[in-house]
């Protein structure tokens, strides 16, 4: 009897044991710098040699930019929220994204799939080297080109080491992870790192997952501070706090007044959109 009563007593310690570290809330540990390993792209699967061969091939033929001829073959989707806005002043939610060229990381914000403000832009090509390529229609209908550089910006570059040496004091790694873009059609997706990001001024908290890209995210993230009439839909500044290839796959912020502001990444899809410059 004795010893039922130990196996029994035993047996509910390891039960409560378990049950007890499944609610435990993801723990905190010191900022680091996003280059951890935990932070990467994550492929659900690996295609066939030949299906990678016939696309690298397809690319390679259409990929030409010193003719002005460019090729994206990746697409990435977000949805946003932002319940401070009433519906008099426009929608509240939406989507946007973009697309990219896995080989060489560059990316184009097309108007239709950013869903930015400004009508005229068609088009930017963001270049690695923090460059852009933007096409535009000008009052007489004749499509243009203006050729822009980030760190030509009046005092960006003090701006941006400024906040990185900010980012171990007002970013806390979470000790949780998450996976997102994830599409039952196309293999890639991204594994993401919690962050926990404090506003100095107010305190307010806000949460991020962030995922370690080989994208040109400054750039991206700073598109506005070069074409301030172009109007993200998203007010982003993550080009100042994060480092390069940094991507923010969520953010979630509630209001003092409990409105939620925040936005996702929902799917990377396989795409095809040429551009020729003209």
């Amino acid at each position: 009897m004795l010893f039922l009563r130990n196996t029994l007593l035993l047996f509910l310690a390891i039960v409560c044991f378990f049950n007890c570290k499944e609610k435990q809330p993801p723990k905190s540990v010191i900022a680091t710098p996003l280059e951890a390993d935990s932070l990467h792209v994550e492929t659900a699967e690996v295609p066939s040699e030949e299906t990678v061969k016939d696309t690298i091939s397809y690319r390679n033929q259409n990929w030409h930019p010193e003719r002005g001829q460019y090729y994206f073959s990746e697409s990435y989707h977000f949805s946003y929220y932002n319940e401070t806005i009433s519906s008099e002043e426009g929608s509240a939610t939406g989507e946007f994204g973009f697309y990219v060229d896995p080989e060489s990381s560059t990316i184009l914000l097309e108007k239709y799939i950013a869903n930015y403000a400004d009508e005229m832009t068609d088009y930017i090509i963001v270049h690695p080297d923090k460059t852009y390529t933007v096409g535009y229609t000008d009052e007489f209908g004749n499509q243009q080109i203006l050729k822009e550089n980030l760190m030509k910006v009046e005092g960006l570059t003090e701006k941006i080491q400024y906040a990185a040496d900010d980012f171990k004091t007002h970013f806390t790694m979470m000790d949780e992870t998450k996976t997102f873009g994830v599409n039952r059609y196309y293999p890639k997706k991204l594994k993401s790192m919690r962050y926990q990001r404090t506003y100095p001024m107010t305190q307010d908290t806000v949460t991020l997952f962030v995922a370690k890209t080989n994208l040109p995210t400054k750039a991206l993230y700073l598109v506005d501070e070069v074409l301030s009439e172009l109007g993200m839909p998203v007010s982003q500044d993550y080009g100042f706090v994060l480092p390069e290839g940094a991507l923010v796959t969520q953010e979630h912020y509630q209001a003092p007044g409990g409105e939620r502001i925040g936005f996702q990444l929902t799917s990377i899809m396989a795409a095809e959109y040429h551009i020729q410059l003209p």
